[in-house]
């Protein structure tokens, strides 16, 4: 069984693969700009929901701060530029709809059971 820690180091050096080959192409990584993440993003989240868009946007900013947080990296976070970080916010749930008071008392008073109605009134 592998411990958490060790299971953390693996997945950011996978992690860590991914993005420098497409980032970078071999360059360092203080040089990759915030156009360059956008390109990347847009790339890899092309044909995903919102979500799944925002989840890939986390997990690239998470990857970044990593680098600057533990690896002493002197460089500004590139998804923390705010048309990226506009363009990944987190999308707004939906409404929810009242309904009306007389649909909710038809409702309660149609029930067949007892139980059913005390629930329905609380």
């Amino acid at each position: 069984m592998v411990n958490g820690s060790s299971l953390f180091f693996k997945t950011m050096i996978v992690w860590t693969d991914i993005y420098i080959c497409h980032l970078t192409g071999g360059r360092e990584i203080e040089s990759i700009t915030a156009g360059e993440v956008s390109q990347f993003l847009e790339s890899q989240t092309a044909s995903k929901g919102k979500s799944t868009r925002r989840l890939i946007y986390a997990q690239v900013k998470a990857f970044f701060n990593f680098l600057i947080n533990e690896c002493l990296m002197d460089i500004k976070n590139p998804c923390a530029h705010p048309l990226i970080a506009r363009q990944y916010k987190n999308p707004k749930p939906a409404a929810r709809e009242i309904l009306d008071k007389e649909l909710v008392d038809q409702l309660i008073y149609s029930t067949t059971s007892d139980r059913d109605r005390l629930i329905l009134e609380l």
